[in-house]
Parts: C-alpha cells; sequence; structure tokens
C-alpha cells in the first residue's frame, strides 16, 4: 500500500542559490525558502517560505530593507527586518533570472522547452512604490530579444546579454529600446559582468583568462585589456560599486581582488573548494564568496579576512566521492555521512543546521593539473558505536605508483562537544583494503582480504585487535555486528558465518545461492537479513531457517535498533517491514533515486531519513512528531543580529528562568518570582545595552548576587523550616510512604535485550526454539 510520506516543508539540505547582502543582513534562495543570516555572526535569523523554489533574490534599489524575490513566476517583495510579505506580483511569463539596478527592476523570460533559447529582457520601473502606486508587471518595456541566451549582467550604463560569442548591449532611450552588437573572441565566454560607472564589460573565460571590454558612447568595442592569473576557468567576477576593484573566483579555491587602475592581485587562499558566485554589498564593507561545497563565506573587505561562514549541507560530487551510508548520532540526535574533502559532517536534519565537521584526512583541497584528475582521497567506510561515543573510519591513502595506504582510525566523542578526538590509529589494519565496517558497544569489525578482524576498547581510550576469523580461504566483503554485541556475522563468497564472541569460534553457516550485497541484525528476536541481486531473505537465528523471502532488487537494508522493523531501500522506494511478516507496513516513494537512509529514533511511528542522489534530505514516517518535539526544546528570542552578545544573553537567560523549577517545590514557590522578575530582569536589561555603554563587570556581578543569593538563602531556610514535623512520642509513626517511581511504558530507546536472556525469561513464545539456540552454543 501507499503511505502517506512527510518530506519537511524546508528541503532539508538544499543548496545555497546567489544572494544578496541587505541591510547587514545576507539573504540566500535555498529550494522555497529564503534564509536570512547576519553578516557579524553568520548565524541564520530568519527564514522566509513560499509555496514555489525561489529562482532569485536581489535588493530593492529605493528600499534599503525590502528584498525583491522570484518564487516560481511571482515577484514577492519582502520587508527582511520584520520577515513579513508586503507586495505579491505575477509575472507576465516565465522567469529564467532576475536582478535590479537604479530604480528598475530587470528580468529574463524564456520558455523552458525552447530549444534555441530566445530571452526576452524587460525593464519595470519601481519609483511609482514610493507614492504607493504599484502598476502591474506587464507594464514593463521590453528592451529586446537574444537567441542562444547564455548569460546577462545590470549596471548603472549597460544592460548587457551574452548570446553565443556576441554582446548585446540593450539601451531604453527616449526613442524607444534598441540594441547594438559586438562580436567577443577569446575562449569560451564562462561569466559576465558590467561596470558599475564606465562602459566597460568584463568576461572571463575557460581558460582562466579576464577580458576587459571598452566601449563607445555607440556601445561598440574600442579596444580591450588582457589579464590571466586562474589556471582553470573564471567561475564568477563583480565590481566594486566604485569600479575600482575587480572580484574574480574559480576552481583553485581562491578569491583574487584585482586593482583596476594598476592591476595588482590580492589573494585569499584556501577556501576549501571551488567558487561558484561571488557579492558585494552596496557599501562595499563585505564580500559574500558562494563555493561549491555549499556554503558562503563573508570577508571584511577592509581586513580582507573572513569574518564568518555560512555552512549548509554539504553536497556535490566532493562530498559525493564515495556511496556513504547515513550514519544517525544518538547522543545530539544527528545525522553523519561524509562531507567535504576528506571530512565527515554531523548534521540536524529537524533544525536543517550544520554542526560540524569532523576532518578525517587532514588535506587542503587542491584544484587539478591541466586536465588531468587529481588522485581521490575517500573515506572508505566509517561507523560509529551504539551509543555513539566512538566513530571509526577506515581509509585509503594513495602512495607513489598505484599503492594505497589502509589505515583506521578511532575517534572519541564527548557528549555536547561539537569535536571529536583521535585516540588510535592503526597502519594498516589489513594488508587488503577495508571492505566493511561495523560497530556496536566497544567494539568494531573490519573485513579484508580473506579475513575479519574484531578491535575492543582496551585500557587509555586504546584499541586493540582481539579476534581474526576466515573461512575457507573465502573473501570475506560483509560484517554486522548483533544489537547485543554477542554475535558476528561475516559473509564469505555466498556464505553467511556466524561467530560466537563468547566462545570465538564460528557456530553456524547459512549458505546462499547468490553474491551476498547486503546484511543487517534485526531487532531482540534473533532475526538476520540479508539480500543477493534478486531477493531478500529473513531468518530465523534460533532455528537456522529462512521465515521468509521475497523476490526483488534492493540496494540497501537499514536496521531499526529500537524495534523490530528494518527498511528495504531500493532505486525510487524505501519499504518497511517487521521481521515476522513479508508483507510491507509502509511503502515511501522519492522523486529522485535513494542514495542512502537511516532510522530515527525517538517517535511512535517509525521514520527514517534519506539522502537521494539530489542531495536532498527528506524525513518519512512520524517526522512530524519529531520535528514538533524538536522545535518545543527551542526556545525562541528576539534577535539582533547586529549584537551577537544579545543572542547569548537571551538564551542565557531565557533557560535561567525555565530551570528554577530544578528547585524544591517549597525553595521554587519563594524564590522564583523574586529572581525573576528583579534579578533577571535587571542583569538582562544592563546585559542587553552595546558594550561601550555597559557598566564595569564588577558592579554587574555585584548588583547581581546581592539581589540573587539573599533570596536564595532566606528561601531554602524557609523551606527547611517548612520540611521540619514536630514528632510525638505519645503517637504512632505514619505508615510509610511507597516512594517506588510507577510503572512505566518501555523506553523506546532502551538497549535491545542480550538474546541469551532472551531465551531463559523463559517465554512460551520462544520455548520451542530454545533447544534448538542451546544446540547452537553447545
Amino acid at each position: 500500500s501507499q503511505s502517506t510520506c512527510l518530506v519537511l516543508k524546508m528541503k532539508l539540505g538544499g543548496r545555497f542559490g546567489p544572494g544578496v547582502t541587505v541591510n547587514k543582513l545576507y539573504c540566500a534562495p535555498c529550494g522555497s525558502q529564503v534564509r536570512i543570516f547576519s553578516v557579524a555572526t553568520g548565524e541564520q535569523v530568519r527564514a522566509l517560505n513560499f509555496a514555489a523554489n525561489v529562482l532569485a533574490v536581489c535588493r530593492h534599489p529605493l528600499n534599503p530593507v525590502q528584498l525583491l524575490c522570484c518564487a516560481g513566476d511571482v515577484l514577492h517583495v519582502v520587508d527582511i527586518e520584520e520577515g513579513v510579505q508586503l507586495k505579491e506580483l505575477p509575472f507576465p511569463g516565465p522567469v529564467e533570472s532576475m536582478d535590479s539596478c537604479k530604480s528598475s527592476l530587470y528580468w529574463v523570460s524564456m520558455q523552458p522547452e525552447d530549444k534555441e533559447r530566445r530571452a526576452d529582457i524587460y525593464r519595470y520601473d519601481l519609483t511609482p512604490w514610493q507614492e504607493s502606486l504599484v502598476p502591474p508587471l506587464t507594464a514593463a518595456v521590453r528592451l529586446g530579444q537574444v537567441t542562444t541566451f547564455s548569460k546577462w549582467s545590470v549596471s548603472k550604463e549597460l544592460v548587457c546579454v551574452l548570446a553565443g560569442k556576441y554582446l548585446h548591449v540593450l539601451t531604453d532611450a527616449a526613442g524607444g529600446a534598441s540594441t547594438s552588437s559586438a562580436k567577443l573572441g577569446g575562449d569560451f565566454i564562462t561569466c559576465l559582468r558590467a561596470h558599475p560607472t564606465q562602459q566597460v564589460v568584463a568576461t572571463g573565460h575557460a581558460d582562466g583568462t579576464i577580458n576587459l571590454w571598452y566601449l563607445t558612447a555607440t556601445n561598440e568595442i574600442a579596444y580591450k585589456t588582457r589579464v590571466h592569473w586562474h589556471a582553470h576557468g573564471v567561475a564568477d567576477l563583480r565590481f566594486s560599486s566604485d569600479g575600482e576593484y575587480l572580484l574574480s573566483g574559480g576552481e583553485e579555491a581562491v578569491l583574487v581582488v584585482w586593482q583596476l587602475a594598476t592591476m595588482d592581485k590580492r589573494f585569499l587562499a584556501r577556501l576549501g573548494a571551488p567558487v561558484s558566485h561571488i557579492g558585494i554589498d552596496p557599501s562595499d564593507r563585505t564580500y559574500s564568496v558562494t563555493i561549491n561545497d555549499n556554503s558562503v563565506i563573508l570577508v571584511d573587505a577592509t581586513a580582507f579576512a573572513i569574518t564568518a561562514r555560512i555552512q549548509g549541507f554539504k553536497t556535490g560530487p566532493i562530498a559525493r566521492s564515495t556511496k556513504a551510508p547515513l550514519l544517525y548520532d544518538v547522543q545530539e540526535r544527528l545525522i553523519v555521512t561524509s562531507g567535504s574533502f576528506g571530512a565527515l559532517q554531523f548534521y540536524n536534519p529537524l533544525q536543517d543546521r550544520h554542526v560540524f565537521d569532523v576532518q578525517v584526512l587532514d588535506r587542503n583541497f587542491l584544484s587539478r593539473i591541466d586536465d588531468a584528475a587529481l588522485p581521490e582521497l575517500n573515506i572508505d567506510h566509517f561507523a560509529l558505536t551504539s551509543d555513539s561515543t566512538w566513530l571509526i573510519t577506515a581509509e585509503s591513502i594513495p602512495t607513489l605508483g598505484n599503492a594505497r595506504t589502509n589505515i583506521l582510525k578511532f575517534w572519541s566523542r564527548t557528549p555536547g562537544i561539537s569535536e571529536c578526538t583521535l585516540t588510535t590509529m592503526v597502519d594498516p589494519p589489513h594488508q587488503d583494503p577495508v571492505t566493511s565496517l561495523a560497530a556496536a558497544d566497544n567494539m568494531a569489525v573490519t573485513a579484508a582480504g580473506s579475513q575479519f578482524k574484531v578491535w575492543v576498547l582496551a585500557e587509555n581510550s586504546q584499541w586493540e585487535c582481539f579476534l581474526v576469523g576466515t573461512f575457507q580461504e573465502q573473501p570475506c566483503t560483509l560484517v554486522a555486528i548483533s544489537p547485543d554485541s554477542s554475535i558476528i556475522a561475516a559473509v564469505f563468497g555466498k556464505v553467511v558465518t556466524l561467530w560466537s564472541l563468547h566462545h570465538r569460534q564460528r557456530i553456524a553457516a547459512l549458505p546462499h545461492e547468490e553474491a551476498i550485497n547486503a546484511l543487517t541484525f534485526v531487532g531482540r528476536r534473533g532475526r538476520l537479513a540479508t539480500s543477493t541481486p534478486t531477493s531478500v531473505f529473513v531468518w530465523d537465528l534460533l532455528s537456522l531457517q529462512v521465515l521468509w523471502m521475497l523476490q526483488f532488487k534492493i540496494q540497501q537494508l537499514v536496521a531499526d535498533s529500537y524495534s523490530e522493523t528494518f527498511a528495504c531501500v531500493t532505486t525510487l522506494q524505501v519499504l518497511l517491514f517487521d521481521s515476522s511478516s513479508s508483507s510491507p507496513l509502509e511503502r515511501f516513494s522519492t522523486a529522485h533515486g535513494v542514495a542512502s537512509a537511516c532510522f530515527l529514533p525517538g517517535s511512535s511511528r517509525p521514520t527514517i531519513a534519506i539522502l537521494d542522489v539530489k542531495d536532498q534530505i527528506q524525513l518519512l514516517g512520524g517526522a512530524s512528531e519529531l520535528v514538533e518535539s524538536s522545535a518545543a526544546a527551542i526556545t525562541t528570542a528576539t534577535v539582533d543580529p547586529d549584537n551577537p552578545d544579545q543572542r547569548a544573553f537571551s538564551a542565557l537567560f531565557a533557560s535561567a528562568m525555565q530551570s528554577t523549577g530544578n528547585l524544591s517545590s517549597a525553595a521554587s514557590s519563594l524564590v522564583t518570582p523574586q529572581l525573576t522578575n528583579t534579578a533577571l530582569t535587571t542583569a538582562s536589561a544592563q546585559l542587553m545595552q552595546p558594550s561601550h555603554v555597559a557598566p564595569p563587570v564588577d558592579r554587574l556581578v555585584r548588583s547581581y548576587l546581592q539581589q540573587l543569593l539573599p533570596n536564595l538563602t532566606s528561601a531554602l531556610s524557609q523551606a527547611d523550616e517548612a520540611s521540619v514535623t514536630p514528632m510525638h512520642t505519645d503517637e504512632a509513626p505514619s505508615p510509610a510512604m511507597d516512594t517506588a517511581p510507577a510503572a512505566t511504558s518501555q523506553d523506546s530507546t532502551k538497549q535491545p535485550t542480550d538474546f541469551l536472556s532472551l531465551l531463559a525469561s523463559g517465554s512460551s513464545t520462544l520455548s520451542v526454539a530454545t533447544t534448538g539456540w542451546s544446540t547452537l552454543f553447545s
């Protein structure tokens, strides 16, 4: 049956489009949202939701606090400070791109199915808006039409359109719209930018050159200036508002600033990924550099230094160099998957927020040499232990010739700290590359060549090899660990072998007719799911028999650690099964191919997160319950984006006011009103002031403690007096109160029961199978 699936309204992991800086706020389109960030801190201030994907954003040239957004074929006028929509105007046709300059709005209209790419360029006058007159967009002036449209740029002097190798300059004079054309030379043109104050057009080319084309009064080419620094194609160009500087960027991951009068250059290197877009705020104080790993770098133009980084879900070929799984960090409720060059990213799917990276391969991004691709540095496998306190990674690093070095690393995770610490490195763990990696409580298993190895946590947070297993000299391709860490399943050829860690020996073998491409333990009943290129099997490990099987092709098996549910991931579908039945519980379909998936615990209904081939995360199943619980746990405060201290103190005092309930009932009833109304309110008001007018720190602390400590001492003393009851010896003692906690339902996050304990519990449902399991371990 087709189940209704919840995909979050916000496209999780959406890519940032070219953004603009408006009134000290950076506004970036991202799917069907416009996300607004503080330029000072890089923190997200708010998000604006639209019914369709946002194609472009630009500044309102006549109002510094308004933003013009094109979502679908509708123009939305938004007040970014209040986060409210002011106007909504439909475009007369499909919109390809949009920009603004002086007192006008420009856009390119083109039919998406037009193979000749005929584009119409329009200009709409925004001046009547100042008199509360809003003409429809059909009143716009059509400047002209070009074929084979590729790029365009608008400035105060020019409206330039590139069609093939021809540059078209459009004008809107009193006599009507006119067009002049000129053919440009050089290599393939990759970007175009018009000078803000002069009749000059800059073009970037695929060979790394930049040409400055100087035009006459009739928009004919007079001469050109050619500069060259980039080794690869130029991705974007941007002039400063006065036209004195030109910014360029490309595959080298370097921002280059050219002083046009002298052609001197400044470089901001090691940005981490190729540059895709460059922006400048109207005051020329901040540069915004969008790079290909889906992040935006904010640069102080005066100091020429990075001030903040806006990081989204890292996407693209750099992040997806290998078929990486999705893991779930149960400590911080984060998704773990591959990130940028040689790193893993920890991402919060419920808040759609990048949390931190773990740089597994300590390498800087390097661009290719000519057309030769650099050797890939991949994190081949990674896994988390059951409690997410350890991260294990296996990597393969190229050396001289075609040889590669295999390294196994163990990273410790501390709750509440956004980092991982490398404690153990094994070089090499096997002679052959690692083919599979699994982890459980303080234990990990690796497969390589014709053997698997069991690694356990020893003293001083060091890991060591505990056990080595082989089977008939067959290659070991896959490994898995049971939820209670007592059984290891290892695939050798077409056989799944079961190994007891307690007895340190092989206890069973499960043959298949085809090669096995996936396996996972399911739940607490002793079930194992396996898949071949044509079928899916569920084994009952108590009887060593196939419980049920289905014939269909899948690419991944994912089990829920806290239930009997597992998922079969196909190219376009995710099917949820209970291990006892071959009938699917739910079936989810996706518009794009599924790359990987994982379960998210914490809801009454199974919830699964999938990463599709378009690098978008979708939450399916009980996602609404998780989103509501996550939203309830977040304290929302009014934030001044220009004052980072206000954000910190607001969060501090909001949590402090809520935490007063942790006191005893008597003390809480006395302390809370006085503490909240006087001490916190006074200190909060003082700390909200700008730093240059705030009183000295010693006065703040002294004032705060004088109001807090006496009241707290008095409240606690009154609470102690209220808790003392006179005892009369002539009365019988009152019966003791039952302080045992009430019985609660089973915790959904309780660790799975040990298989042997399950068998010894005397359950009638397992009494028949007890003999088989005992024989298995005898």
